[in-house]
């Protein structure tokens, strides 16, 4: 809304924003909580909250930290402290709709999206981006070894036996966030329980089932295996950064996102394989150059897990509140300018969800990564999905971490994580 002031020739037009703080009203306070366990997200919205608080002097955003651990777990702490925010990242949106704690999402947002997602008839969450998982590797290796993104599981095990016959240590696994110990977990769940799972998929788990018990196999094999870095599972982003910029690993299997926390500490690694003439480089000096593969299924179909990388939910007691709904409406609309949006996806390496198309140049291997992506056949079950409960995903870090310690057998994981399940499941209604 606009405020019209009319003078004797002219008119000047105030935004609402301005002539609230000048008739002294008390500023509108939103609690806002999101994420801090990825340095790049943790950054883009801070940057993000406080252009926002300047561009809307009558809006205050409180943002609460949710330190270190599992952020879904730090969320239920604000609730049983009665410090529940208003504005929040969310994972397991289907525990908040049954416990009545989510408000609609206002149309004027939910419409901005391309697929919203309705429960009980009614949109909760509103979805900025979506993202995968995938190889980032050092192509100045590949190149020097004779190397190519592998078309087959195969492959990907032969590419890791050069490797490791000339000393180089093919893979990394680990990570800052919590759940890093899972990405290769999914990565075998698409490959070994999908083809058998149906449509029920993680919904219906059975962890002793023939499909997860190959799921956790595979897994534990490749873990214990030499190809990949001893003790890696332990080291935080800094650390698995460290070891790929030194060249001293070849490949780390994670999300898109992470490719920006390389590039900030060590922008180079982003310059071209070619000259200006588009020609390769023959002497080429640069020890490290950033790419991106799929790893392909085991019949060789390149599949791409399509993941919510954030998604926002108002509370019901904010929803509650008309000034405070409609200063949660007016953040969310913020996001997605197209200004701001654009720097969410290119900061994040993520892929948009609204129905406007919005362009921005992209360095190469993230042009790459967005094509491969477009072409790959996607895939929404997985086992970090945004129906699993906070309480199981800590419970499966816990019990991957003791099957790697060698404290858990394969069986005795299976029957863990079942019982964890049902147990969370539980706890859930």
């Amino acid at each position: 809304m606009i405020v019209s002031l009319c003078g004797c020739s002219q008119s000047v037009q105030v935004p609402e924003t301005d002539a609230r703080t000048e008739a002294g009203l008390e500023k509108i306070k939103l609690k806002v909580f999101y994420s801090r366990d990825d340095i790049t997200w943790s950054l883009v919205m801070d940057d993000l909250c406080s252009k926002f608080e300047n561009e809307n002097p009558d809006i205050d955003l409180e943002l609460q930290d949710g330190g270190s651990g599992i952020y879904e777990e730090s969320l239920k702490v604000k609730e049983a402290l009665n410090e529940f925010p208003d504005l929040f990242e969310i994972q397991n949106v289907d525990g908040y709709v049954a416990n009545d704690r989510l408000g609609p999402i206002p149309p004027s947002v939910s419409s901005l999206i391309e697929e919203p997602v309705y429960r009980n008839g009614t949109v909760y969450t509103v979805p900025l981006y979506t993202t995968t998982y995938g190889i980032i590797y050092n192509q100045v290796l590949f190149k020097k070894y004779h190397l190519q993104a592998p078309q087959t599981y195969e492959e990907f095990l032969e590419i890791c036996r050069t490797l490791s016959s000339h000393g180089v240590v093919p893979l990394m696994c680990g990570g800052t966030k919590e759940d890093s110990i899972a990405y290769w977990l999914n990565y075998f769940y698409q490959k070994n329980v999908l083809p058998r799972a149906g449509e029920q998929g993680i919904r219906s788990a059975d962890f002793t089932a023939p499909g997860y018990m190959d799921m956790l196999g595979d897994f534990e094999r490749l873990m214990d295996s030499r190809y990949v870095l001893k003790d890696s599972v332990y080291m935080n982003d800094s650390q698995i950064i460290s070891q790929f910029l030194d060249s001293q690993v070849a490949m780390y299997y994670t999300k898109p996102s992470f490719i920006a926390n390389i590039i900030l500490a060590d922008p180079d690694c982003m310059s071209s394989t070619k000259d200006n003439m588009g020609v390769e480089i023959e002497d080429d000096s640069s020890t490290v150059r950033l790419a991106w593969f799929f790893v392909p299924t085991g019949n060789g179909d390149m599949v791409a897990t399509r993941e919510i990388g954030s998604q926002l939910a108002i509370s019901k007691e904010c929803a509650q509140d008309p000034a405070r709904y409609q200063a949660a409406e007016r953040f969310l609309k913020f996001l997605f300018e197209d200004e701001n949006y654009r720097g969410i996806l290119k900061s994040m390496y993520g892929f948009q969800t609204t129905k406007k198309r919005v362009l921005y140049p992209a360095p190469s291997v993230q042009q790459y990564l967005i094509i491969d992506y477009r072409y790959a056949r996607k895939e929404e079950s997985f086992l970090d999905a945004d129906h699993i409960s906070g309480s199981f995903r800590g419970e499966l870090s816990k019990a991957l971490y003791l099957l790697l310690g060698h404290s858990m057998t394969v069986e005795e994981t299976a029957r863990y994580l079942n019982t964890k399940w049902s147990e969370t499941s539980e706890k859930e209604k």
